[in-house]
């Protein structure tokens, strides 16, 4: 935990809420973020909390025989299949599942990259079993299990010395399109275990509104990122346009 010793502010959780945002966009304003932290010395944490249309993206640990689709039929769903640099295999993403995209420069809180890791994969824990959950870890696995299969999973990105992408916790996304992608590596999967993605509301059987979600979210993250003070905003002042209605604010912590 932070201590006064450190004769200044503690760390604070800057939260921003940008609820459904393109993939593309969201990706830009984390390159600009990631940019803008390897030239400073804050100890500060930017949290990106959205919603993403309907894409697939790879990671480095995954493959196009993850997607579970052939390319005809992506390309009359219309969906796109993105690289990116983070961590992890292949990750569906669609409304109803909530990015969670920290951006931390490491060096400044005096943490590894497997420190960290450890950390967000903590937070993401602590979320679920606020939750009512009781996720299931396996070693050098990102993903966290529940009885009806992956509820979440996490990739990072570190960029000189600052650390990026983050997590994916399915809330509520139509429970059809998590079975297309194996979201845990084909050489990675125990035999028998299950490779594809459920949500919360599969596992706990009952509803579970977006909102509360992300007021865990906040709190864990604040938490396992050793940030005493966390402050929401709607949007980022990088977007070119507002998010969209609907995305609740969190109370302010003082």
């Amino acid at each position: 935990m932070w201590s006064t010793q450190h004769g200044s502010l503690p760390p604070s959780l800057e939260v921003h809420l940008l609820g459904q945002i393109s993939f593309a966009d969201c990706l830009r304003l984390q390159r600009r973020l990631t940019f803008e932290a390897e030239a400073s010395a804050t100890r500060d944490v930017c949290l990106l909390l959205c919603e993403h249309p309907p894409l697939i993206t790879v990671g480095r640990a995954g493959s196009r025989a993850d997607v579970r689709l052939s390319s005809q039929a992506l390309a009359r769903q219309g969906l796109s299949l993105v690289w990116v640099g983070r961590g992890g295999g292949c990750v569906p993403h669609a409304p109803g599942q909530l990015a969670i995209y920290p951006i931390v420069r490491l060096a400044s809180r005096g943490w590894s990259v497997s420190a960290y890791r450890e950390r967000l994969r903590a937070g993401m824990v602590q979320v679920l079993e606020r939750l009512g959950l009781a996720p299931q870890v396996r070693p050098g696995s990102p993903a966290l299990w529940g009885r009806s299969g992956v509820m979440a999973t996490c990739g990072l990105e570190v960029q000189d010395g600052v650390a990026c992408h983050g997590a994916f916790l399915n809330v509520d996304p139509a429970a059809a399109w998590l079975r297309r992608v194996d979201v845990v590596p084909r050489a990675a999967a125990a035999p028998g275990a299950r490779r594809w993605m459920s949500s919360l509301v599969c596992e706990r059987g009952r509803p579970l509104r977006m909102a509360a979600v992300r007021a865990e979210v906040v709190a864990a993250f604040a938490d396992a990122l050793d940030c005493p003070r966390f402050h929401p905003h709607t949007g980022h002042p990088l977007l070119t346009s507002p998010p969209p209605r609907g995305s609740e604010s969190l109370r302010r912590a003082s």
